[in-house]
């Protein structure tokens, strides 16, 4: 019989229930629910890109493009640190998000 008896930090898998929640009520366009949720996400996991980017989502749908900056930034920053093939989609997806409107 083995025993294992450690802890893994998966601020990721913690944050993608409200990752999917702030997605679909976004797509509902429930925008006071769904930054709640992208909050909650960017919480539990403030290093992760995909909870930034939805909380810039979110934010640019209810008009406070200047609160979503500082998500985008700091997604454009993770996503440098990717991989070179995932470099080559997500950082000008983001850099597209920090454009002017």
């Amino acid at each position: 019989m083995f025993v294992f008896d450690c802890t893994f930090h998966v601020p990721l898998a913690s944050a993608l229930g409200h990752v999917q929640r702030s997605s679909a009520l976004l797509r509902r366009r429930q925008l006071d629910g769904a930054l709640v949720e992208a909050q909650a996400a960017v919480a539990l996991a403030p290093d992760a890109m995909q909870p930034q980017v939805l909380l810039g989502a979110v934010l640019v749908a209810m008009h406070r493009d200047a609160e979503a900056r500082p998500a985008y930034e700091k997604a454009l920053a993770i996503a440098k640190t990717m991989e070179p093939s995932a470099q080559e989609n997500w950082v000008p997806a983001v850099r597209q998000k920090l454009s002017p409107r």
